[in-house]
């Protein structure tokens, strides 16, 4: 009987994939453990993509003394895919209703399961699905939460840039709150039932987008995604003006893999030309960047250096020089 109303009680896995950042992980599980969520309703399911044996102890560890249900499991390093592989070893290994998809470097507000629940209630009739043997079941909607920089860092002027521009993560693109679109398929902070996965999960040859691109799929299929700002969390991971870069690059090889995907997205040749273009046209430009930023001029620096980068990561994917 203690383990069915266990089951029954759990409402929500929370699938956290990681990869050598301890630090980090314990300050996300600490705050995991910090919910006013009630704590039998929800499980932490951490996905270990290869970390050092550091890891693995500090989860152990954390798992015995924190107040909460915390399952590890461990998978050898998939290099750049790896969290995508990670994501989807946590989905099918997840018990509950829901799955809430997050980073080791997402640190929780207290109220942050509380409110992608909430939402999750009031929006429960949003989908309903025919599964097998004519069973109907309610999907609803899934939930974007909130993320900005974790206080402690002391964010940067180009980390708040990145923020301010939409460039990190764009919530001033969102017109209608109730259906943000797949593009908002953001696995920072992000849940949905379970049962949204029965025929989708991320894709593994990807190393950037891949939340998008799911995302896309999943419209497609009827999801919906609603955003809920109350839904707060703190993204502690500062990033240099290099790492966005090629972040970008790396966002743009992969987009032109969803590109190839579903043509129906972009024109390709249309795309490449852009590309070549605007490549051909900030050269100049990206060469005198630290000119342009001695002059006052960062914003725009940084907004060039941005497409840039795009367009040579576009190139790159398409074979052209």
């Amino acid at each position: 009987m203690q383990k069915k109303s266990a089951k029954k009680a759990l409402k929500l896995s929370v699938i956290v994939t990681t990869h050598n950042r301890a630090d980090a992980l314990e300050m996300c599980l600490k705050a995991l453990a910090d919910q006013s969520y009630p704590k039998p309703g929800f499980e932490v399911i951490v996905i270990d993509d290869g970390s050092s044996e550091e890891t693995g102890q500090l989860v152990k560890e954390l798992a015995s003394s924190l107040p909460i249900r915390i399952r590890y499991s461990y998978q050898e390093h998939m290099g750049r895919s790896g969290v995508s592989k990670a994501r989807n070893k946590g989905i099918t290994e997840a018990k509950a209703r829901h799955v809430l998809i997050m980073g080791d470097d997402i640190i929780a507000s207290r109220e942050f399961l509380m409110e992608h629940m909430r939402i999750h209630e009031e929006h429960k009739n949003a989908h309903k699905a025919n599964m097998d043997k004519g069973e109907v079941i309610e999907r609803g909607s899934a939930v974007l939460g909130l993320t900005e920089w974790h206080p402690k860092l002391k964010a940067t002027l180009f980390m708040n840039f990145l923020i301010n521009e939409g460039h990190q993560f764009n919530y001033k693109g969102i017109k209608d709150r109730n259906n943000c679109g797949y593009g908002m398929f953001y696995t920072s902070n992000i849940s949905l039932a379970t049962s949204w996965f029965t025929e989708e999960l991320f894709d593994e040859e990807m190393f950037a987008l891949e939340d998008v691109e799911l995302g896309y799929r999943l419209e497609k299929k009827g999801l919906k995604i609603v955003f809920n700002p109350r839904a707060l969390a703190y993204h502690y991971h500062p990033i240099t003006e290099e790492q966005f870069y090629n972040k970008i690059r790396n966002t743009s090889i992969n987009a032109v893999h969803m590109y190839r995907k579903f043509p129906e997205l972009k024109d390709l040749n249309a795309l490449r030309t852009r590309a070549r273009l605007a490549s051909i046209a900030l050269r100049p430009i990206i060469r005198l960047t630290p000119l342009i930023k001695a002059l006052g001029l960062k914003r725009q620096a940084w907004t060039a250096n941005i497409i840039y980068n795009s367009a040579v990561g576009i190139l790159e994917r398409m074979g052209v020089n």
